[in-house]
């Protein structure tokens, strides 16, 4: 397999980029990496031709002590390695550095090493900007030294992280981050801000910031919602409808792009009212283009958040750019009128999930496909 510098690398295409292992031999990845000198995922890895690469993804490969030196030798020349699932036998020489790294991916104990010899060769990327660390089985030590490793200004330019997985308490997790001279991107999955963390993330909220607000509490909604002016991407499992409804006016109105809510309106609350007042807050996002509602969590006695015309839906023709929509963990039957209120008034719509087969036949008339 030799491909033409003329033509479209398929390892420029990320979802191709991170399977090729699957269907390439050695030789016709060496051919490939002649070529692309981007990004590689294969099931075994051949550290001869790394020389000329700047980016380097390893997805379940296994490098062998005889190769492992060579292996670190030629990292130092990248500027991304992402490590996923991979057995590296030894860790790189102490004499090493990698000043040119500036995105670090470690998913899922990479290397089979414990997860504190990690920090080892981390604190030797001193110009790193970007980190996503997310592994399951980290102690409060690890996350304890690693807190005290951003303290320290180690990695001065970080400005991008992904703790996933690794459930930082409240005061570690405000000692990483009052470590971050600039926040853009904060990702701290199936954790929740405590009062410590959320007061250190304050100072950035003016900053182009992108936060997973799956790790704030609902009562903190309300406060990111009206002074993140450049918040984009905001996903919430669990949100009550007062901490969307209550509050001072949205900030992130222009610039948000993508929004994922499970909104609950709690028992004892007028749901029609409720309803109508978090829709109308909706429909100021004049420029979404990702509208996703989840079904997936609910209080006793709540009500989850529908969608309804002459109850709320109609506020919605506001989203002119919406390209996708989706209900999850939820099937419906739209009706016929509701679902031509969709294809004439949200004009960008090009894919809908969550409606039921029934609805197919009107939203691919119109080019709208059914997931």
């Amino acid at each position: 397999m030799a491909l033409s510098a003329a033509e479209t690398n398929p390892l420029e295409i990320p979802e191709i980029r991170m399977m090729v292992g699957q269907y390439l031999n050695r030789p016709d990845l060496a051919q490939c990496l002649r070529v692309c000198k981007s990004c590689l995922s294969e099931n075994s890895a051949s550290t001869q031709t790394l020389q000329n690469l700047s980016s380097l993804v390893l997805v379940g490969v296994k490098i062998e002590l005889e190769d492992s030196a060579n292996f670190w030798d030629q990292c130092t020349r990248l500027e991304l390695l992402s490590i996923t699932f991979t057995r590296i036998a030894q860790l790189p020489d102490s004499s090493l550095t990698f000043g040119r790294f500036s995105r670090l991916v470690l998913v899922m104990n990479p290397m089979q090493r414990p997860i504190e010899q990690h920090l080892v060769w981390m604190v030797r990327c001193p110009n790193l900007n970007s980190l996503s660390w997310r592994d399951g089985i980290a102690s409060r030590t690890s996350m304890h030294a690693f807190a005290n490793h951003q303290a320290s200004g180690a990695c001065p330019n970080l400005c991008e992280l992904d703790l996933s997985l690794l459930y930082p308490p409240d005061t570690q997790l405000c000692q990483i981050i009052k470590g971050m001279r600039q926040v853009k991107t904060l990702t701290i999955d199936e954790c929740r801000f405590g009062p410590l963390s959320f007061a250190a993330l304050r100072p950035h909220f003016s900053e182009k910031l992108d936060i997973d607000a799956n790790s704030t509490t609902s009562q903190m909604v309300p406060e990111v919602l009206a002074s993140c002016s450049h918040l984009e991407w905001f996903f919430m499992r669990r949100v009550m409808s007062q901490d969307i409804i209550q509050g001072r006016p949205w900030v992130c109105t222009h610039s948000m792009t993508f929004l994922q809510l499970n909104i609950i309106i709690p028992p004892g609350q007028d749901v029609d009212h409720h309803q109508r007042q978090v829709l109308e807050r909706i429909a100021l996002l004049t420029n979404l283009e990702n509208f996703f509602l989840d079904h997936k969590f609910n209080i006793e006695g709540g009500t989850l958040l529908g969608l309804q015309l002459g109850k709320g839906l109609e506020l919605l023709t506001t989203l002119k750019r919406i390209r996708q929509f989706a209900l999850l963990n939820h099937t419906q039957q739209f009706t016929e009128h509701k679902v031509e209120w969709m294809i004439d008034n949200w004009t960008s719509l090009r894919f809908v999930q969550g409606l039921s087969q029934e609805n197919r036949a009107t939203l691919e008339a119109a080019g709208i496909g059914l997931l």
